[in-house]
């Protein structure tokens, strides 16, 4: 994939990953960043709330009500990915291809590229195809054995619903 097209279609996935819309509203029902939402977000975070964490992971890693924190950004991107967020699935393959709080792993990348491809609403194709070819673009750079082992990985991934603890909790 050319870098301009890439860089286009990471633009229009962008306000999904931090689960966001254009205007930067959280959702219909939450108030946005710039009304300072860090507090519930957090407490909806650690109650489990796959959406939550995703949006947290994107205020993370944007700097938007708290200071940049790759790492806090994956952490939080990761809890959501393994609930089955595809947005966070597709943050989280970001990541790992760029290095940015993890270690750079291509294998990683690519088997969450293909599992948020997979994972994204039918009436979401445009985010779907996206994940997709940011998966065959990283391919394109990858040898046979660690596409493979990205696909075994992607296969053998399921999903783990996170359930809040006695104090109110996830994890």
């Amino acid at each position: 994939m050319f870098p301009t097209l890439r860089a286009a279609l990471a633009a229009r996935l962008m306000p999904a990953l931090a689960g966001t819309d254009e205007s930067g509203s959280f959702d219909d029902t939450r108030p946005s960043h710039a009304e300072g939402n860090h507090d519930m977000v957090r407490f909806l975070a650690d109650q489990g709330d796959a959406s939550a964490q995703n949006e947290l992971g994107g205020m993370y890693a944007n700097g938007r009500g708290v200071k940049r924190n790759y790492a806090e950004a994956v952490k939080w991107w990761r809890r959501a990915a393994e609930q089955g967020y595809a947005s966070a699935q597709f943050s989280l393959g970001t990541m790992y291809e760029q290095g940015n709080g993890v270690p750079r792993d291509f294998v990683e990348a690519h088997k969450w590229y293909l599992v948020a491809a997979s994972r994204f609403p039918t009436a979401d194709p445009v985010n779907s195809a996206i994940a997709s070819e940011f998966g065959k673009s990283l391919a394109a750079r990858m040898t046979p054995e660690p596409i493979a082992e990205a696909q075994r990985r992607a296969r053998e991934w399921r999903p783990i619903l996170e359930a809040p603890t006695r104090t109110g909790r996830g994890r």
